[in-house]
């Protein structure tokens, strides 16, 4: 073959033989692109998983918190339950020395005599803030539309049918309290009489927000003077005492009236 004929070859194969470079360099491109997409995707997922192992992780450390709290709710309950069942026990022991001490004063017979139990106290106790309410954050239902002027103030008629004069309310006062605090309520001049009627200058306010709830707790009792000594604790929300106060509750003429006890508003 004559060198011109293989130069004119040659020149025909290098156009091949670059195309097949471009073609294999090309295919290398793409595989690296696809693989870097595939690695960038495993990076994205391995992220992924890592926040939903610190979130777990945050999860289970406050479920554990939940739980720890709840264990010491739960422990300081139970030693609440115990130390009131203590206490009820020992007001149980109480009220049979009361029982004789009364018999023994001849205020009732034996078979009249009323046990006081801690249920009962509880009741008296709600019976004495609904109606201590009616003295200090509300009223009986009232006509505003009886204005009546008395001294510096104006009274208006109260429409509540058990309570028509000034004798019904006392008479239900004094089936609730006795002593001074009973004398306090009759003489207060949120309600008086007349013409005959009942009369209140009303007025309406709101109760504590921050209060969650009140536990009556046993105290003593004096057998001398027939009388149960109970403490009063209020807490907020957060079952944080706000307060206590004392409640006392006095046998008169079969029945425990409410000596002593403050308004929980």
């Amino acid at each position: 073959m004559k060198v011109s004929s293989k130069l004119n070859l040659l020149f025909l194969l290098i156009p091949l033989i670059l195309i097949g470079c471009n073609s294999t360099e090309t295919v290398s491109i793409e595989k690296y692109s696809s693989l870097q997409n595939e690695i960038n995707l495993l990076d994205n997922q391995r992220d992924k998983l890592n926040n939903e192992l610190s979130t777990s992780k945050a999860l289970t450390n406050e479920l554990k918190r939940e739980i720890d709290n709840l264990k010491d709710r739960i422990t300081e309950l139970e030693n609440k339950n115990l130390s009131l069942e203590e206490r009820n026990s020992k007001l149980e022991s109480e009220n049979k020395s009361l029982s004789i001490a009364i018999s023994s004063s001849g205020k009732s017979q034996q078979n009249d005599i009323v046990i006081l139990t801690h249920k009962d106290a509880e009741a008296i106790f709600q019976r004495a803030q609904e109606m201590l309410s009616l003295f200090r954050i509300s009223s009986l239902r009232h006509d505003w539309n009886t204005a009546l002027k008395h001294g510096d103030q104006t009274y208006y008629l109260v429409t509540d049918e058990d309570f028509k004069t000034k004798d019904d309310l006392n008479k239900k006062l004094s089936t609730i309290f006795t002593g001074s605090l009973y004398e306090d309520l009759v003489s207060l001049p949120k309600y008086i009489s007349i013409d005959g009627r009942l009369y209140t200058y009303g007025g309406e306010a709101g109760s504590d927000p921050a209060l969650g709830h009140v536990d009556i707790v046993y105290d003593h009792t004096d057998s001398k003077n027939l009388e149960v000594y109970y403490k009063v604790n209020t807490y907020d929300t957060e079952n944080n005492l706000i307060s206590s106060h004392d409640y006392i509750l006095k046998y008169v003429d079969n029945s425990w009236l409410v000596k002593y006890c403050v308004f929980i508003s």
